[in-house]
């Protein structure tokens, strides 16, 4: 979720336009944690989120799309790293 909020601080130089008075700050639909976020279903979540939610079983196995001899995550074929690649980021939120 994104907010936009006003982190003015009043500074000699503030004006009408100062940006900081209508800052995005993007929180996760879950948990409210302000951090990155990620498209999920049709939510906004952050990685914790995303890793209580998913109901995930690892197997040993070959990641289809690194290569990596790791665990994997079964009926994906893709290690975690590059399941979370398939993700699309919230633009603007990333720390």
């Amino acid at each position: 979720m994104v907010r936009i909020e006003n982190d003015c601080v009043d500074c000699p130089i503030c004006s009408a336009y100062c940006n900081a008075s209508h800052t995005p700050h993007y929180y996760c639909d879950r948990c409210g944690d302000e951090t990155t976020l990620w498209h999920y279903e049709d939510e906004e979540l952050c990685q914790d989120c995303i890793d209580r939610i998913v109901e995930i079983d690892f197997v040993e196995g070959i990641c289809e799309n690194c290569g990596e001899d790791d665990m994997i995550i079964d009926g994906y074929g893709l290690c975690w790293s590059c399941f979370m690649d398939t993700l699309e980021v919230v633009e603007g939120s990333e720390e």
